[in-house]
C-alpha cells in the first residue's frame, strides 16, 4: 500500500500541478487533493451505471439503429474439432504479474489440461499423461487432469504461463482465434474447438 501511494506521489506530481484537475478529479476539495497529493486515500462516488451512452440516454434491449436490432443467440463459431476449449487462470497465477513469483510457479505446477473421465477414457488419456491439444491454428503440448468436475465436451486450459515456461514453446492462446466478437469486439478466447491426443 505505501509503494503504492508513493506511486501515485510521483505520478502527481509530475504529471500535473495541483492546481490542474482532470476530470475525474474535478470535484475534489482542496483537502482532498493535498491528501491525495500526500499519499492519503479518500472516499470516491460511486460511478453512476445508468448514464447510458445512447442520444437520449436509455438503455436499449430492441435498438434500431444496429444492423440486428434484438438481442439473440449466436450458434459458436467453434470449428470441426469435439472438444470445447475453456482458458481458466491457476489459483496460483491468476494474471501474468505472477509468472515472476516462483513459488506461486511451482506451486502451480506444469501446463495441465483438465477433460472430463469420460472424454479421456475414450481416448485412452489417463492423469499424468502428456496429450496434444490441437485444432487448425496450433497443436499445444499439456498435462493431462482427467475429472469428473469438468462438463463432458469440454476442456479447460490452465494459466498463465509464459511461452519460456510452456513445454513445446507455446500456451494455450495459440489455439485461439484471432476473429473479434460482433457487438463488442472482444476476444473469442472460449469459442475455440479443439481435439486432444496422447504424444507419442
Amino acid at each position: 500500500m505505501l509503494r503504492k501511494a508513493a506511486a501515485l506521489k510521483r505520478i502527481c506530481g509530475r504529471c500535473a500541478p495541483q492546481n490542474a484537475p482532470t476530470p475525474l478529479s474535478a470535484h475534489l476539495t482542496e483537502e482532498e487533493r493535498a491528501a491525495l497529493i500526500k499519499g492519503s486515500t479518500i472516499s470516491m462516488p460511486f460511478a453512476c451505471h445508468t448514464d447510458f451512452q445512447t442520444p437520449d440516454k436509455r438503455f436499449y434491449i430492441v435498438n434500431p439503429n444496429l444492423p440486428e436490432p434484438m438481442p439473440h443467440y449466436t450458434e459458436c463459431h467453434g470449428g470441426s474439432e469435439a472438444l470445447s476449449l475453456i482458458s481458466v487462470p491457476s489459483r496460483y497465477t491468476l494474471n501474468s504479474i505472477f509468472q515472476a513469483h516462483e513459488k506461486q510457479s511451482e506451486k502451480r505446477g506444469p501446463m495441465t489440461l483438465i477433460l472430463n473421465t469420460e472424454d479421456a477414457a475414450a481416448r485412452g488419456i489417463k492423469d499424468g499423461d502428456t496429450v496434444l491439444c490441437c485444432n487448425d491454428l496450433a497443436e499445444v503440448e499439456y498435462t493431462a487432469y482427467p475429472t469428473a468436475l469438468i462438463a463432458k465436451g469440454a476442456v479447460a486450459a490452465t494459466g498463465v504461463y509464459s511461452l519460456a515456461q510452456s513445454p513445446g514453446g507455446l500456451t494455450c492462446n495459440a489455439l485461439h482465434h484471432p476473429r473479434l466478437s460482433d457487438g463488442g469486439e472482444s476476444t473469442t478466447m472460449n469459442d475455440n474447438k479443439v481435439n486432444v491426443i496422447l504424444k507419442k
